[in-house]
C-alpha cells in the first residue's frame, strides 16, 4: 500500500487582502487499502483505483476511521456488477473464508463521490449459504453530500437479473449493511441513473436474509432535476429499513419493493416527507412511472413479503409519454401510513396523492401479477390515516398470471382504509372515485373494498361527481359524508318536468345501465385510457344492478274503485302485466328532476355522487352474530355547503339558510300555531337526506336505503 501526501500552499480568500495557507494534506491512494487505517483533518482523500479506495474480504475485520475530511473521491472504479461489484468502500465474503468479512467505517466528510454508481457495497454472494459467513458492513456517517457517479440505466420491467446488474450508492448483495448517522444529500451524476439504496437478495443466500438498515436522517435522495432511476429499492426479498427521509426522487419508481420470490421480505420506510417519480423517458418500456410500488409476493412457495411506508406530505407520479401510478401494488401486503394531520380548517386533508400522465394517470391501483400458484396470495393495500387524492382515481383489479395476463383464482385484491392517530378521512377531488372490479373466482368475490374496522370507523368525503363503484365485495364500518348541495332558485321548471314516455324496446333496460351511461356521467371519455389499462371503465357488461332505482311501481295502498266494488267471493282473474313507463332521468332531486326546488347533495353543474356496493359481507367474514356486532355498517352524514353555479360558496347549511323556494323569508313562513315546526325547513331537510340515501345502492347483503319508486 502506497500513500502520497501533498500540501496545498496558497488559498485566496475573497474580499480580503490577507492570504491564508491551508497546510492540511491531500492523500493520494496508490493502492486499494485492505488493512485498518485512520486519517483525520485532511483536505482530500482520492484514488484512481479499479477496486475502490477501501476493500475487505477473506473473513477478516477491517476498521477505517476518516474524520474531518473535506472530500473523498474515487475514479476509475470497475464497472463489474453483481457479486463482483465494487464501490469506494467494499466488503465481501469469499467461499473459502474461515469466517464472515466485517468492515467497520466511521466517516465524517463534507463530500463523498464515486464514478461507477456504487459508494458503499456489502457482498455476501459466495459462501453465504453458511450463516457464519454473511458479510457485515457497519457504517457511521456524517456527510453533507454523497454523489454515486454514473450508474446503470434500467427500465421498470422486472426480471431476475435486473438486481444483479444494478448499481446502488448503498448496495447490499446478499450481505448485511447497517448505516447510522446523517446525510444531507444523496445524488447521482446523470438523471435516471442508478439507485440510491439497493438491497438484493439472491436465491443463493439460503442461510439468512440480506439486510440494509439506515438509522438516522437523509435530507434528499436524488432531486427533481437529477433523480435516480429508483430512489429506494428492495429486490427479491430481504429486510430494508430506513428511518427518515426528506424527499426521494426516482424515474421508474421513487420507492420500490419488487419481485420477492426468495425468502420473506420487509421494506420499511418509517418516515418520508415527499415521494416523487418523474419520468420524461420516451421509449416504450422505460416511460412508466410509479411513486410507491410493491411486489413483495409473486406466489412462490410461502415467501410472503410486505411493504410499509410512512409519508408526511405527498406522493406523486408523472410520466410525459407513458403511464403514471402514484401507489401501485402488484402482489403482497402494502401499507401506506399518513403522518399528516387531518385539519380541514387549515386546508390540510392528509397526505396528497396525485398522478399526471400522457396515458392513463392512476392515483392507486391494486392488481396482483402472480408467477406461481404455490399458495393463495393475499394482496392488500392499506391506507392508514387521512389521504387526499387530487386528480386521479383508485382502482382494484382481480389477480392475473404475470406471464399470460389471464385472470387467476389463487389470490385476492383488496383496498382497506384504516384510521390512525392522524385522522380517518379520505378526500376526493371532483370527478374522482373508487372502482372495484368484479372478482375472478367462481362467485366474483376476490376483489374487496374495506372501510374502517369494527371499533374504528373511516369516512369518505363526497363532493360533486365523486363515486364508489364496487362490483366486488364490501365490508367495514364507515361513513359517507356528503359535502356539496344546491337549491334551485325556482319551483319545478318546465324543462325539469319528468319526461315520461312509453317503453322503447330498442332502449336498454334502465335497471342495467351500459358502460356508455357511466362513462358519460363520470367523464371517462377523453382521458385516453387504453382498454387493458382501464377495463374496469370500459367493460361491456358491468355488474351493476340498479334494480328499483329507475322504475316506478303501482301504489299498493290505493283503494278499490267504490263505483264498482269487487265481489270478494269471486275469483280474481290475473291481469296481463302492463309495460311500465320509461323515466328518462336518474335523480328526481337532481338538476333534471321534478324536485329541483329542494336541497340535494351534489353540485348543480355535475353528477350527484353515488355509491354502488355489489355484495356486502360481515366485518370479520363470519356469519352475522345475534347482536349484529360484526355487521358491516355505512352511515350517511350530510355536511353540505351551498353551491351556486357549480362553485362552493363556503356557506355551510344550517337552520338559518336551510329553506326552499324563498318560503323562509319574513314572518309568514312559520305555519300553524306559534312555536310549531318550520315545515319548509323540514321538507328541505327530508329531501336532502333522502337524496343522500338515494345515492347509495347495495345489490346484496343489506336492505337498500332508498328507492326512487317511493319518492315518485
Amino acid at each position: 500500500m502506497f500513500i502520497i501526501l501533498t500540501s496545498i500552499v496558497s488559498v485566496a480568500f475573497a474580499n480580503t487582502s490577507s492570504r491564508r495557507e491551508d497546510t492540511r494534506d491531500e492523500v493520494e491512494l496508490q493502492e486499494t487499502v485492505t488493512v485498518d487505517q485512520t486519517l483525520a483533518n485532511k483536505k482530500l482523500i482520492q484514488g484512481n483505483l479499479t477496486n475502490g479506495l477501501y476493500y475487505a474480504d477473506g473473513g477478516k475485520t477491517q476498521k477505517i476511521i476518516l474524520t474531518e475530511i473535506d472530500a473523498i473521491t474515487g475514479i476509475g472504479l470497475s464497472a463489474s456488477k453483481g457479486s463482483n461489484a465494487r464501490g469506494l468502500f467494499t466488503a465481501k465474503t469469499i467461499a473459502n473464508a474461515p469466517a464472515s468479512t466485517v468492515q467497520n467505517l466511521d466517516i465524517s466528510s463534507k463530500t463523498i463521490s464515486s464514478s461507477n454508481g456504487n459508494v458503499f457495497v456489502s457482498i455476501g454472494f459466495e459462501g453465504s449459504r453458511e450463516r457464519n459467513k454473511q458479510t457485515e458492513q457497519h457504517i457511521t456517517l456524517s456527510v453533507d453530500a454523497i454523489n454515486s457517479g454514473d450508474g446503470q440505466l434500467i427500465g421498470p420491467r422486472d426480471y431476475i437479473q435486473q438486481g444483479f446488474i444494478a448499481n446502488g450508492a448503498f448496495l447490499v448483495y446478499d450481505g448485511k449493511q447497517k448505516i447510522t448517522g446523517k446525510i444531507n444529500k444523496l445524488t447521482t451524476s446523470a438523471p435516471g441513473r442508478g439507485v440510491g439504496f439497493l438491497l438484493y437478495n439472491s436465491a443463493n443466500s439460503q442461510a439468512n436474509y440480506a439486510q440494509q438498515i439506515f438509522e438516522g436522517e437523509i435530507g434528499e435522495i436524488g432531486s427533481l432535476e437529477v433523480p435516480f432511476n429508483y430512489g429506494i429499492r428492495a429486490y427479491r426479498g430481504g429486510h430494508q429499513i430506513i428511518d427518515k427521509v426528506g424527499s426521494v426522487y426516482g424515474v421508474s419508481a421513487a420507492i420500490d419493493a419488487t419481485l420477492n420470490d426468495v425468502w420473506d421480505s420487509l421494506q420499511l420506510i418509517k418516515s418520508v416527507d415527499t415521494v416523487v417519480s418523474h419520468n420524461t423517458q420516451s421509449s416504450n418500456g422505460t416511460y412508466f412511472s410509479y411513486g410507491i410500488q410493491n411486489w413483495s409476493d409473486v406466489g412462490n412457495h410461502d415467501y410472503i413479503g410486505s411493504q410499509v411506508v410512512g409519508v408526511t406530505e405527498k406522493i406523486s407520479a408523472y410520466s410525459q409519454y407513458g403511464q403514471a401510478i402514484a401507489i401501485h401494488n402488484k402482489g403482497g401486503n402494502q401499507t401506506i401510513q399518513s403522518l399528516s394531520k387531518y385539519d380541514p380548517n387549515n386546508g390540510k386533508y392528509g397526505v396528497e396523492v396525485s398522478a399526471i400522465a400522457k396515458q392513463s394517470p392512476v392515483g392507486l391501483r391494486v392488481r396482483p401479477r402472480l408467477y406461481d400458484d404455490e399458495h393463495y396470495v393475499k394482496t392488500t393495500t392499506a391506507l392508514e390515516g387521512p389521504f387526499y387524492f387530487t386528480d386521479s382515481s383508485l382502482q382494484v383489479m382481480p389477480p392475473t398470471n404475470a406471464t399470460t395476463g389471464r385472470p387467476v383464482t389463487y389470490g385476492n385484491s383488496e383496498l382497506w382504509f384504516k384510521a390512525n392517530p392522524y385522522g380517518s378521512v379520505l378526500s376526493l377531488s371532483p370527478k374522482q372515485g373508487i372502482i372495484i372490479q368484479k372478482g375472478s373466482n367462481e362467485d366474483n368475490t376476490n376483489t374487496w373494498l374495506r372501510l374502517g374496522e369494527r371499533d374504528k370507523p373511516y369516512t369518505v368525503r363526497m363532493t360533486a361527481d365523486n363515486y364508489i363503484n364496487d362490483s366486488g365485495m364490501f365490508a367495514g364500518n364507515g361513513s359517507i359524508r356528503f359535502e356539496a348541495a344546491y337549491l334551485s332558485d325556482n319551483h319545478v321548471l318546465s324543462e325539469n318536468q319528468p319526461n315520461i314516455k312509453e317503453p322503447d324496446p330498442n332502449k336498454p333496460d334502465p335497471s342495467s345501465p351500459d358502460d356508455y351511461v357511466l362513462s358519460k356521467n363520470h367523464g371517462y371519455e377523453g382521458r385516453n385510457l387504453t382498454k387493458s389499462q382501464s377495463s374496469v371503465q370500459t367493460e361491456k357488461k358491468l355488474d351493476i344492478n340498479f334494480k328499483g332505482l329507475l322504475s316506478s311501481v303501482a301504489d299498493r295502498d290505493q283503494p278499490t274503485d267504490q263505483e264498482s266494488p269487487t265481489n270478494p267471493n269471486e275469483p280474481i282473474e290475473p291481469e296481463e302485466p302492463k309495460p311500465q313507463p320509461y323515466i328518462d332521468y336518474k335523480y328526481p332531486y337532481g338538476i333534471n328532476g321534478p324536485y329541483a326546488k329542494y336541497w340535494a347533495v351534489g353540485g348543480k353543474t355535475g353528477q350527484a355522487p353515488y355509491v354502488y356496493l355489489n355484495k356486502i359481507d360481515t366485518i370479520d367474514g363470519n356469519p352475522i352474530a345475534a347482536d349484529r356486532s360484526n355487521a358491516s355498517s355505512l352511515n350517511l352524514v350530510v355536511k353540505a355547503y351551498v353551491y351556486e353555479n357549480g362553485k362552493n360558496t363556503g356557506v355551510l347549511i344550517n337552520s338559518d339558510n336551510f329553506c326552499s323556494g324563498g318560503r323562509c323569508e319574513g314572518k309568514d313562513h312559520v305555519p300553524g300555531w306559534p312555536g310549531s315546526r318550520d315545515d319548509a325547513k323540514l321538507a328541505s331537510a327530508f329531501w336532502l337526506l333522502r337524496s343522500a340515501a338515494n345515492s347509495i345502492f347495495a345489490n346484496e347483503g343489506v336492505e337498500n336505503m332508498g328507492s326512487q319508486d317511493y319518492i315518485l
